[in-house]
């Protein structure tokens, strides 16, 4: 029998570049918000359990807008940063009694651009490595920024912008967790702080973070382009 596959969104975040008395995760695009985009798309991995985190005063809303999933989802209070969120979430599935081997799947909420074979992939590198990011390659010239201009032209064979779902079992994730009190960016960070060995798969490039008001734009162009209504 495989391990179950665990899936925790984070969306925690407020998202103040907005400038909107909402997260951001709740923004529109074609009629639906990306929130529920991005959650819809696990609908095709049926993962036992789903965590959301959510800004705080905000959880009712989340859940109703998640109401209509074909998967139950699990809304909690997110923490000040994304690692506390993810913290928190990982220590839920921890009580809720999952065995260590389980698949946890991290996901930005605001990723609603997702790739199968890049999922399936990532899930199928928990389950044989303990470990597994998704990637994008650097392809154009990459250089270092210095205050006075440019430093030195970095060789981008050696270079990958990290994407999510990030992946580890729900034990290397706890342990992880449990022995470090700093804040990460990612998971790959903590799991790198740690000396865990993580297989690196490659997503596709259109697996973009909705971050800025510009972002959304592309966002709902895209989405016409590649999803349509």
């Amino acid at each position: 029998m495989e391990s179950p596959v665990l899936l925790i969104l984070t969306a925690g975040g407020i998202g103040k570049r907005f400038g909107k008395p909402y997260p951001k995760q709740l923004e529109s695009i074609e009629g639906q918000s990306i929130l529920f985009r991005t959650a819809t798309f696990f609908k095709s991995v049926n993962p036992d359990h789903t965590i959301v985190t959510a800004p705080e005063g905000f959880e009712d809303r989340f859940v109703e807008e998640l109401a209509h999933l074909t998967f139950p989802v699990q809304v909690i209070t997110g923490g000040k940063e994304r690692s506390d969120s993810v913290k928190r979430a990982i220590n839920t599935l921890v009580d809720a009694g999952y065995h260590g081997d389980s698949v946890v799947l991290v996901h930005d909420g605001v990723r609603p651009f997702l790739n199968d074979k890049t999922v399936d992939a990532v899930i199928w590198g928990v389950r044989t490595h303990g470990a597994a990011i998704p990637y994008v390659p650097v392809s154009g010239t990459a250089r270092r920024l210095k205050e006075d201009g440019f430093g030195e032209t970095l060789e981008r064979k050696d270079l990958a912008v990290v994407t999510t779902p990030q992946g580890a079992t729900l034990t290397i994730f706890s342990l992880c967790f449990s022995k470090r009190q700093l804040s990460y960016p990612d998971e790959s960070t903590l799991l790198s702080a740690e000396n865990v060995t993580m297989l690196p798969v490659e997503d596709w490039p259109l697996n973009i973070k909705i971050t800025e008001p510009a972002d959304l734009r592309a966002a709902r162009a895209l989405w016409r382009l590649t999803c349509g209504t």
